[in-house]
């Protein structure tokens, strides 16, 4: 996981290297934001906990946050 910034927007990208199913957790700093979902290579399951997000086998996902 890691985050970029420029201006006015932060982007998320999280990836997942290995063929288990760890556990994301959001920072507490961009826990309070709404984020945009831009891209991810499996489709987003219905009810997610963005607070705690359980990756599939090799998933990545990039979101945009509003600064």
């Amino acid at each position: 996981m890691y985050t970029r910034t420029l201006g006015e927007e932060r982007l998320l990208v999280v990836l997942n290297f290995f063929d288990r199913e760890p556990v994301f957790e959001m920072p507490e700093e961009l826990g309070k934001e709404t984020p945009k979902l831009l891209l991810s290579n499996y489709e987003p399951g219905d009810g997610e906990d963005l607070q705690a997000l359980k990756l599939r086998p090799y998933e990545a996902r990039i979101y945009r946050f509003a600064v």
